[in-house]
């Protein structure tokens, strides 16, 4: 979770708080590496980023995967750094909630053998 984090706010920090950085790509002419900052605000401002978090937290419930649990809680996390707080912290409250139900079942059967 920490490197999707990580990732999500160095990002953020790096291509879309700098106002310097935001003069040099509101220019005419700017240059190619502004396209990563007109994504994360693309995301940011449309709120793609916790309804990806949001599905993945579905998706997860619905499916029981585990793996699909830690990717919500990811996806979460990325929401939460990137201003889509509402959305990404229910997708980590569903990734959770799958997290915890994914884990190994056991029967009453199982308590008897023991």
């Amino acid at each position: 979770m920490a490197p999707a984090y990580g990732a999500a706010w160095g990002l953020r920090q790096l291509y879309v708080e700098p106002t310097s950085v935001a003069l040099i790509c509101n220019a005419a002419s700017h240059p190619a590496w502004c396209t990563v900052r007109f994504a994360i605000l693309f995301g940011q401002h449309n709120l793609l980023f916790g309804a990806a978090a949001l599905a993945a937290g579905a998706a997860a419930l619905f499916r029981g995967s585990g793996g699909l649990a830690v990717a919500a809680a990811g996806l979460s996390l990325v929401a939460i750094a990137n201003y889509n707080v509402d959305m990404g912290a229910l997708g980590l409250v569903l990734g959770l909630i799958a997290g915890v139900g994914a884990g190994p079942q056991h029967s009453p059967d199982d308590a008897r053998q023991a």
